[in-house]
């Protein structure tokens, strides 16, 4: 799980790669002072997973 590498943050934040970053690593649109639920982070987690289980099974 992602969750168990990533810690939860709330409010955005800029990675060390320079991007805006929120939840458990998440990078898509987000903007300078954007601020989640945890239930909003764990959405967004489950979309992380799903995109990455698409990527893998188009690698087959």
């Amino acid at each position: 799980m992602i969750n168990s590498f990533e810690s939860l943050k709330l409010a955005a934040y800029k990675c060390q790669a320079g991007l805006y970053t929120i939840g458990y690593g998440h990078n898509k649109n987000v903007k300078y002072k954007d601020i989640i639920s945890n239930s909003r982070a764990d959405f967004l987690v489950q979309d992380i997973y799903l995109l990455s289980s698409q990527l893998v099974n188009w690698l087959k």
